[in-house]
């Protein structure tokens, strides 16, 4: 697979032969962690931010659903849904959740309108 920098510049990383992943040579970051037939990936740079990767149900479509940054102790929450086009089942991004210490993620998913809340809806 490949990994888009902020510059998009592609980083590979293969399955390494005794399980796990690999970096391309020179690339020791970011790590990742995760199986195909797990539910998610993690992807660890060495500043440690913190992106997970979860499988969409009946597709194989991996979305981002949440980024933490280490530098300034933030988490974003990404919801995606699942909706039919002709025969393919497609993902698209519903939500994009930053908590706060008044509500959390899950509240905001739930009720996007609730006071507190800071949601990016995509319709």
């Amino acid at each position: 697979m490949e990994i888009l920098d902020a510059d998009g510049a592609a980083i590979a990383i293969t399955a390494a032969p005794q399980g796990g992943w690999a970096p391309q040579t020179g690339y020791e970051s970011p790590a990742l962690t995760g199986s195909l037939t797990g539910t998610s990936f993690t992807l660890k740079d060495s500043q440690s931010n913190v992106a997970v990767f979860t499988k969409a149900a009946g597709t194989t479509t991996w979305p981002l659903a949440s980024s933490a940054s280490a530098v300034d102790d933030t988490l974003l929450t990404f919801v995606s849904e699942t909706t039919t086009s002709g025969s393919q089942k497609l993902v698209r991004p519903k939500y994009v959740i930053s908590p706060t210490e008044a509500v959390t993620a899950a509240q905001c998913q739930a009720n996007p309108a609730q006071q507190g809340c800071r949601v990016v809806e995509f319709v």
